[in-house]
């Protein structure tokens, strides 16, 4: 029988050889030429003065034994929870620590000849495997990583496969979303470029082109946004991607009027410009979560997915899970525990740089405390098991981990708390500011004498009926939103009162009917808006409808009443009654000249918008106008110097043909 002798590298039972160091497998003799070769050679003196115990099992028994621990990896049932597929796997290794280690294990096909590769990722500790299911096993290749000094153990791949399927489909909506943005703005840039108009006929196609492509990226590539504001509204929550998808949808859907009807400028390079970059910040922060997500199953992957445990008298590899207090449990050399508990029989030394950060192992013994996560670097240990799962030292680490990582800080929770108050607010202002021009409202009140300095007294009586009160069924529809933001409430409120009070004063001095009726009638949807801003929904709800109904009243019998006028003037012998009872005949003289003066000049608000808003807008038209010339005549001449180029020298260009010319030459 030929006689044993420690391995030169592992310490188990190798063959006696020629004089020089003995090894009981190829690989071991590998590493351990390679850990020389690499000048690394102190690494067994190191573990020398560790005094790490090498394992005694004859090498037939380690073999069995390594052979049972690994049993449960050809197991179908165990590869399909774990998201395995025949002939590829990723493993997670213990042990890697260098480029050596990296270059024996890409070597593992020379071992296995039904190995086909095999890649590690040195960063996250791992090594992906491609194999000949017929040729050899799982279960053969994670003997071989083991007795080459890496222990192996699976990893879920599930969650990981999902998170890469996501962010595969994120970055190609980004990509998809991207070019078309990129198209679509290189067409607008012509005609920004002033090279062509958008109204000829090249520019219609253009504007039809841009909208086929800007479709699929604000329905497609935006489609994360609407499943968000979706999600939010349904559980009665409001954030940020509310608003942009209402500002998406407005801006694609502006764009597509105009383009059907002709009037106004598209901005589909606006739109999708803003989808892609809306995108590209969203990829960025799910990729920072995704680390962090990956940071923590790193450390969830510190415990074995398997343990040896003792049951009727027989080691048995069980599930981590299936362990409870009161299991023994054996740990082999390299074999991190699975379970906080007290050594009760063997001696050797455990590595805690996981959970102390001490980088030199503890000697451990019958009593001593091991710890969930550790790594026995010395002889096997049996252990008496005394809690598992969260209930370890590193399941209250992990937990806590998690707790920081869900735990955000103070200024995040106020963020948040403000986040839905903020996205109601903003929402609820643009609505008021709709509602403002729809229903003539401070400051833009004076506007609505300009559209009715054509059309009739009946004309101004229907306008009144209808679209006036356009703007406070808006807001009364939206009451609930406003409802959750106090700013919006104060304004809407502010807005109203203003309204009433300046458009009513300023109906009472106007000399024509038609203004003196649009003035009432935009002061009478400013208390309509007042009540719905203060709560009061259901009386403004029945303002507006009397209101209405007076002014259809009104529409429909105004011949009769301008009779009737007519007939009770002849009737008091020239002008009409007045009645002595005037509320303005309670204010001093002097407030009601200063009032009177006030209500002609609407408060100066007509005065305020023009040199506000009017006079800017007119001056960066008057800007622009004058600019786009100028670029359409250097691009003109550009598009000259390249149509007729000089002849060579001496030469004189050829002269342009005249437009009539070209065409008939054509």
């Amino acid at each position: 029988m030929t006689a044993s002798v420690p391995c030169a590298h592992c310490g188990l039972p190798a063959p006696a050889s020629e004089p020089g160091p003995s090894f009981c497998c190829a690989g071991c003799r590998a590493v351990h030429h390679l850990l020389h070769d690499a000048g690394l050679g102190d690494y067994y003196a190191l573990r020398s003065s560790l005094e790490v115990e090498p394992p005694q099992q004859p090498a037939d028994e380690a073999l069995d034994a390594l052979r049972a621990r690994y049993a449960h990896l050809d197991d179908p049932q165990v590869l399909q929870a774990h998201g395995l597929a025949p002939g590829e796997a990723t493993l997670e290794l213990t042990g890697l620590h260098c480029a050596a280690c990296v270059w024996v294990l890409e070597r593992l096909p020379r071992l296995h000849p039904g190995v086909s590769a095999a890649r590690v990722d040195y960063g996250r500790g791992q090594i992906h495997l491609r194999w000949d299911p017929s040729r050899v096993s799982l279960a053969a290749l994670a003997v071989s990583l083991h007795r080459l000094g890496y222990p192996p153990r699976l990893r879920t791949e599930q969650a990981d496969a999902e998170r890469r399927r996501e962010a595969r489909r994120e970055l190609l909506r980004l990509a998809v979303t991207g070019a078309l943005a990129g198209n679509v703005m290189l067409m607008a840039f012509v005609t920004y470029a002033g090279v062509m108009t958008s109204h000829g006929e090249l520019g219609r196609f253009m504007e039809g082109l841009s909208l086929a492509l800007a479709v699929p990226a604000v329905t497609w590539g935006a489609w994360p946004f609407y499943r968000g504001a979706g999600a939010g509204l349904r559980a009665g929550v409001l954030h940020m991607d509310l608003p942009i998808s209402l500002g998406i949808a407005a801006g694609f859907g502006a764009s597509v009027v105009a383009t059907l009807t002709g009037t106004g400028e598209p901005y589909y390079d606006s739109v999708t410009a803003l989808v892609f970059l809306l995108l590209v910040g969203r990829y960025v922060q799910q990729r920072g979560q995704q680390r962090v997500a990956t940071r923590g199953e790193l450390w969830q992957g510190l415990v074995p997915g398997m343990a040896t445990r003792q049951a009727g008298g027989a080691w048995a590899r069980v599930y981590t899970s299936a362990l409870g207090p009161g299991d023994r449990v054996r740990v082999e050399p390299g074999e991190c525990f699975a379970a906080d508990g007290r050594v009760v029989e063997g001696r050797g030394h455990v590595d805690l740089s996981m959970l102390t950060g001490e980088s030199r192992p503890e000697p451990v013994g019958p009593g001593s405390p091991v710890w969930a996560g550790t790594r026995n670097t010395g002889a096997a240990i049996e252990l008496e098991v005394e809690a598992v799962g969260p209930a370890t030292r590193l399941g209250r680490v992990v937990e806590r981990l998690g707790a920081a990582d869900a735990e955000r800080a103070p200024v995040v929770r106020m963020a948040d708390r403000l986040a839905g108050w903020f996205v109601a607010t903003v929402l609820g202002l643009a609505f008021l500011m709709a509602a403002i021009g729809k229903s003539a409202q401070v400051p833009v009140t004076g506007y609505v004498l300009r559209a009715m300095e054509g059309p009739t007294t009946s004309s101004a009586l229907f306008y009144g009926t209808l679209s006036i009160h356009a703007g406070v069924y808006l807001i009364l529809r939206v009451e609930p939103l406003i409802a959750n933001a106090p700013v919006a409430r104060i304004a809407v409120v502010t807005v109203g009162l203003l309204t009433a009070i300046t458009a009513s004063m300023s109906a009472r001095v106007r000399p024509d009917a038609k203004g003196s009726l649009a003035l009432a009638t935009a002061g009478q949807a400013g208390l309509m808006l007042a009540e719905a801003g203060m709560g009061w929904t259901q009386l403004a709800m029945w303002h507006l409808l009397a209101h209405g109904l007076l002014r259809l009243a009104q529409f429909l019998r105004t011949p009769s009443w301008l009779e009737d006028a007519h007939a009770r003037r002849s009737a008091l012998g020239g002008g009409s009654f007045r009645s002595p009872f005037h509320a303005e005949r309670i204010l001093p003289a002097p407030l009601r000249d200063f009032l009177y003066a006030a209500a002609l000049s609407r408060f100066g608000l007509d005065a305020l918008i023009d040199r506000l808003f009017s006079r800017p807008l007119a001056a960066l038209a008057h800007l622009v106008s004058s600019t786009r010339p100028r670029i359409r005549e250097r691009n003109g001449a550009r598009i000259a110097e390249v149509e007729f180029p000089l002849h060579a020298s001496g030469g004189s260009p050829p002269l342009p043909t005249t437009r009539s010319q070209g065409q008939g030459a054509r």
